[in-house]
């Protein structure tokens, strides 16, 4: 993971431009003993700054944010990981000026805003065409996609009750492109509206919308394992919320970049795309 080292800046001590003076011709009465005891206790000490920094507070639930957003994006997927590091450098190249908190505050807003643009684009990059990527290789599989056997710690379970394998997972000659590609996913058709499960116990990692997956959700399992449900007509859960081995998440539809209603299903093992139906011991054609 990269290491960001922020400068700490000193805070100036206050200063008085204008501290009182005595008056030229006659000295002020001299006030009793007790008068003047009282005025030095009521007075608030110097160079002290009481209340709370919320300005720190802020910055600091603005890092711990991205924090647990970059070691998602690192374990889930490598590459995204990646591209965010690279957009991530290039903003500390900038030469942002950091010798206050605004500065500081906007760098960090500015920093942000940067990573989660880098973040969108590359999933829209990886996975162009409905769960599909362009190779040139006619062989093996491309970078981030395995094809080799895997197991799971317990067995899932079906996405689906009913329906029927579309498209399997591999080379394959995309049905919108008319391309050769490398299907990331297993595509299950089924009516609109199907319920959809949870394939194991899980936390919703994100909810989203895509040009390419359309109505998706994606959800964190023990292992390193994460299993993605693309194209959905509607979803019913929120990141962060538990689920179940079959709780339903969504139904199927036929939203993003789609030829009629199915389930486009992707599992992520240690952030590489692996066959579904191997776990699922679904058939394939």
């Amino acid at each position: 993971m990269w290491e960001n080292e922020t400068e700490q800046q000193a805070m100036q001590p206050q200063s008085y431009l204008y501290p009182p003076k005595p008056a030229a011709v006659s000295s002020p009465p001299r006030s009793a003993p007790e008068e003047r005891s009282a005025a030095h206790r009521a007075s608030p000490p110097r160079g002290r700054s009481g209340g709370t920094n919320y300005i720190l507070i802020a910055q600091m639930a603005v890092c711990l944010a991205m924090l647990a957003f970059v070691l998602l994006v690192r374990q889930t997927d490598p590459e995204l990981y990646r591209q965010m590091g690279q957009q991530y450098q290039a903003a500390l190249e900038q030469g942002v000026d950091l010798s206050g908190q605004q500065e500081l505050v906007k760098f960090t807003e500015d920093a942000v805003a940067k990573i989660r643009d880098a973040a969108q684009q590359a999933v829209e990059e990886a996975a162009p065409a409905g769960g599909g990527v362009n190779h040139s290789s006619a062989a093996g599989a491309p970078a981030g996609y395995s094809l080799g056997a895997y197991t799971l710690s317990q067995a899932p379970a079906l996405p689906l009750e009913q329906f029927w394998v579309s498209s399997a997972y591999g080379h394959r000659t995309h049905p919108i492109t008319g391309e050769e590609d490398f299907h990331g996913g297993l595509d299950l058709a089924a009516a609109e509206g199907t319920p959809v499960a949870c394939v194991l116990n899980g936390v919703v990692l994100q909810t989203g919308t895509s040009d390419s997956y359309g109505n998706y959700v994606r959800v964190l399992h023990s292992g390193d394992f994460v299993s993605t449900y693309n194209h959905l007509s509607a979803y019913e859960v929120k990141p962060g919320q538990r689920l179940q081995k079959g709780q339903k998440l969504g139904e199927v539809g036929s939203t993003g970049m789609s030829t009629g209603p199915h389930l486009h299903l992707e599992f992520l093992l240690h952030g590489v795309r692996v066959d579904p139906a191997v776990a699922l011991g679904v058939e394939t054609p």
